[in-house]
C-alpha cells in the first residue's frame, strides 16, 4: 500500500506543462475562464508543478496591441494572485508568416522547447485548448497516461452542443454540463488535445528533420514550410513507430469523460496549422450543431413554418 501511494504521489506532482494557442480577441472570455480554473488548481495543490505557455499568433505587420494587454493583464493578475514558485504563466508572441494562418504546431513546440528547456525538460507537455473546462481529475488522468519512453496520450474530448445552452452562460467560471447525447458528443475528429514527454517528443522529432527542419526561434517560423505540411502531432509519432520497430511509443487514443469543452465555433484555416487539421476542425464544426433529434426538431419547425405561409398566400 505505501508503495503504491508512493506511486500515485509521483504521477499527481509530475511536472505538467500546458500549452495553447489564440488568434483572435473572440478567444479571450474562454481564456479567462482557463486561467481561473488554472489557478484554482495550482491553489489547491500547490506542491504539484504547473506551467502554462500561451502562444499569441498575431499576422504579419498587423499587430493586435489590445489583444496583448488584455491576455498580459489576465497573467499579471493571476501571477499577482498566486505567488508559488511551482507555478508560472508564459506569454510568447509569434508573428504568423503568412496572413490568416498559423505555423505547424509542430514548429511551436519546436520553438517551446528550444526557449523553456529549463522549464520543460523533464516534463510532461499537454496541449490544450481555451474552450476546455480544465479540472485536477482531467490533469491527473494526463499524468497517468502519459508514459516516459511508452506511451503518448491523446483524449477524445466530449464537446458541448451548440444549440444546448445560453450563449451568456458560457462565461461563468462555474459553468458545466453532464456527459450525455443531448449535451454533446465525443469528437473522434479533434486531434487538438495531447501529451508526451519532452525526451519523447524529440526522439521522434529527430525523424522529421529532412522533412521539417527544427524551429530555433521565431523568425524560423515564418518560412512556408510551417503553412504547407501535412504534418501534425498524430503523423510524429506514427512515423516514429514506423521506423522504431523495437522501441515503440504506444500512442494511446481514447475518449476522456473528464475532457469537457464548451462549444466554439472554430474558424478553421484561421486556427489550424495544416491541411489534415483543417479537414478534421470543418467535421468538428459540422458534428457540434446538434443532437439528431434537437436538428430533425427544427427541421420540422420549418417545414410547418413554411407550409403555414404557404397556405396564406
Amino acid at each position: 500500500n505505501t508503495k503504491s501511494q508512493d506511486v500515485i504521489n509521483k504521477i499527481i506532482f509530475f511536472r505538467l506543462s500546458l500549452f495553447l494557442t489564440l488568434t483572435s480577441d473572440h478567444q479571450v472570455d474562454n481564456l479567462t475562464t482557463f486561467i481561473n480554473h488554472f489557478m484554482d488548481i495550482c491553489m489547491k495543490h500547490a506542491e504539484a508543478q504547473n506551467f502554462l505557455i500561451i502562444f499569441l499568433i498575431q499576422p504579419p505587420n498587423n499587430s493586435n496591441l489590445n489583444l496583448y494587454s488584455n491576455i498580459e493583464s489576465l497573467i499579471l493578475s493571476a501571477q499577482t494572485k498566486q505567488k508559488s514558485p511551482n507555478f508560472k504563466i508564459i506569454l510568447q508572441t509569434v508573428e504568423s508568416g503568412q496572413k490568416s494562418k498559423i505555423p505547424n504546431e509542430i514548429g511551436l513546440i519546436d520553438l517551446m522547447s528550444k526557449k523553456y528547456s529549463t522549464i520543460l525538460s523533464n516534463s510532461i507537455i499537454m496541449n490544450c485548448k481555451s474552450n476546455c473546462l480544465l479540472s485536477l481529475d482531467f490533469l491527473n488522468r494526463v499524468r497517468m497516461n502519459t508514459i516516459k519512453g511508452h506511451q503518448v496520450f491523446f483524449p477524445i474530448p466530449f464537446v458541448e452542443y451548440q444549440l444546448r445552452p445560453k450563449d451568456g452562460q458560457r462565461l461563468s467560471n462555474n459553468y458545466d454540463f453532464d456527459i450525455n447525447k443531448l449535451n454533446g458528443r465525443f469528437d473522434i475528429n479533434d486531434y487538438r488535445f495531447y501529451s508526451f514527454h519532452f525526451d519523447d517528443y524529440w526522439k521522434a522529432r529527430a525523424m522529421i528533420v529532412n522533412q521539417l527542419p527544427i524551429a530555433d526561434n521565431v523568425k524560423d517560423l515564418k518560412r512556408d514550410v510551417w503553412y504547407d505540411s501535412r504534418l501534425d502531432l498524430m503523423q510524429l509519432f506514427l512515423n516514429y513507430n514506423c521506423q522504431n520497430q523495437q522501441s515503440k511509443l504506444n500512442i494511446f487514443r481514447a475518449i476522456e469523460p473528464e475532457l469537457k469543452l464548451k462549444h466554439f465555433k472554430m474558424d478553421c484555416h484561421q486556427q489550424e496549422s495544416n491541411v489534415i487539421s483543417i479537414q478534421n476542425c470543418n467535421q468538428s464544426n459540422l458534428y457540434s450543431i446538434g443532437s439528431t433529434f434537437q436538428l430533425s426538431r427544427i427541421i420540422s419547425e420549418y417545414k410547418r413554418s413554411n407550409k403555414h405561409k404557404n397556405n396564406h398566400i
